[in-house]
């Protein structure tokens, strides 16, 4: 059974991290605050450098505590007195006390900051407090011994562990009904959930583990031993590593995700992880971002690095100017710039950029765009037929391709072909004058049949010239044929009568 009485003696310290200048960047830190219930100080280690940087020391009494997403305020479970102190960040001070249930310990937010959810272990209940006027608007019923909750980053779902029943509710947020009771290990205290919320990560006090659940099917996938007594979990903005506050021990685990390897911190006496304990702030949003494009499968992106304490860079990228962004790229820190290749060609491509760290992503960079060229630079044989890619007949037979060809995947599929054969025959024509003269007056119709299905939008029209297209292909490159047999015929003539 866990010392109740050191437990109780859990403190709350709010730090503020300034900016620093450093090197013409800004520096903000990102840090573990970690509350020593046996002796009253507050350790703080820095995700950098992995090292204890500082010990504080600090009041008594308070448990579980969280901040809203703004940071202008810290809800702090008071356990002795069944309450709940919100405390504004601007001057630390206490501005408002609600009454909870029985010894409230862990404490959560939502992601929208609208309402606080406080775990009481004494009476098996889950308090909701609406933030816009601080009242306990409802009471859930759980488990027993619920001790610690976590909140999904959508919103949607809460989780509560049951010490006494080794169990984790799962509470649905839009009506607050339990929806499904999880199995872990004995006597579970801190839980978090992935910031992508596809984990859940669960320390189980008395079996020294944590239990990784996955929230596609909610069951145990995993089971990771770690230091005597934990209490207390925590998952990192990078989703590479969690943080397992052990109490018995007076160490800290850094488990990384990916092998389960572990790293350990001494700490002070007693240590409770409780609530949101890793802090600090994200670093300094990149900026200057500019998109250039190189070909027509590629675009080069650079931006001005601003921060000092990033762990990397996220690159996202959407298709259009109504497209979706997506994550394409996560790069190291110190990197100022990316080749974005195997693009489409004639395509406008939007990008923006993050930096961040162990504690949370930066704002983004300005959005920049740039489109991928038309034409690579090989010629095609339709260009060399008229000498310039800004020729007038190109642009209708360009407009033809756009509006119907690239819209299906057929017409891609012969676009596609068309790209990757023509440049061979482009090259042979561009040494034969008589040859591209033949071919202009060979695509005069292609030329006309797209004009007209361009003006009067028939779609007999295009699948007569979708036709003739291939039929003329056809029949050029058989005439092509025969005239590269026809030359090597005239220069064996000229050798032989260079030889009589």
């Amino acid at each position: 059974m866990l010392n109740m009485k050191r437990g109780m003696r859990i403190c709350l310290i709010f730090v503020i991290i300034f900016c620093l200048p450093l090197s013409g960047k800004l520096y903000a830190a990102a840090y573990l605050y970690i509350s020593n219930s046996g002796e009253d100080t507050l350790t703080v280690i820095s995700n950098l450098e992995n090292e204890v940087i500082d010990t504080v020391e600090v009041g008594r009494g308070p448990m579980g505590l969280a901040v809203t997403p703004e940071g202008d305020y810290v809800y702090v479970a008071n356990s002795m007195d069944g309450t709940v102190s919100v405390i504004r960040t601007t001057d630390n001070s206490v501005i408002e006390t609600v009454e909870v249930g029985a010894s409230p310990m862990g404490v959560v937010i939502s992601p929208e900051g609208d309402y606080v959810y406080v775990a009481n272990s004494a009476d098996g209940t889950v308090s909701v407090i609406r933030t816009t006027d601080n009242s306990v608007t409802e009471t859930v019923e759980v488990g027993n011994g619920p001790w610690d909750v976590a909140v999904t980053s959508g919103g949607i779902y809460v989780f509560v562990t049951n010490k006494t029943d080794g169990t984790v509710s799962m509470i649905r947020i839009e009506d607050n009904t339990i929806v499904n009771t999880i199995e872990v290990g004995s006597n579970p205290l801190g839980i978090t959930v992935g910031l992508d919320g596809d984990y859940i990560y669960v320390a189980n006090n008395s079996d020294n583990t944590v239990s990784l659940i996955s929230t596609t099917y909610y069951t145990v996938i995993e089971t990771i031993a770690v230091g005597n007594g934990p209490w207390g979990v925590a998952a990192t903005n990078d989703k590479e590593y969690i943080y397992v506050v052990n109490n018995e021990d007076n160490t800290v685990s850094k488990i990384r995700i990916f092998d389960y390897s572990t790293t350990l911190f001494a700490v002070g006496n007693a240590p409770v992880g409780l609530g949101s304990f890793l802090g600090g702030r994200s670093p300094e949003p990149p900026s200057d971002l500019e998109a250039t494009e190189k070909s027509y499968k590629r675009i080069d992106l650079s931006w001005t690095d601003n921060s000092s304490d990033e762990f990397g860079f996220k690159i996202e990228r959407k298709a259009g100017s109504n497209g979706e962004y997506i994550r394409i790229a996560a790069l190291d820190e110190n990197v100022t710039t990316y080749s974005d290749t195997g693009l489409s060609y004639y395509r406008t491509y939007y990008y923006r950029i993050t930096s961040y760290n162990d504690v949370a992503d930066s704002d983004y960079t300005n959005e920049a765009y740039a489109t991928t060229e038309d034409y690579e630079t090989e010629c095609f044989f339709v260009t060399v037929a008229y000498g310039s890619p800004f020729n007038r007949h190109i642009r209708i037979i360009r407009g033809f391709r756009d509006r119907y060809l690239m819209s299906n995947a057929l017409g891609k599929a012969f676009v596609d072909i068309y790209y990757a054969l023509s440049p061979k025959a482009a090259h042979f024509i561009s040494r034969h004058d008589s040859m591209r003269t033949s071919l202009q007056f060979a695509l005069i119709p292609l030329v006309w049949l797209c004009w007209l299905s361009l003006n009067i939008n028939q779609t007999s029209t295009i699948a007569f010239i979708l036709l003739l297209l291939v039929l003329s292909y056809a029949a050029f490159l058989k005439n092509l044929y025969h005239f590269k047999t026809i030359s090597k015929l005239q220069r064996r003539s000229n050798f032989n009568a260079c030889n009589v």
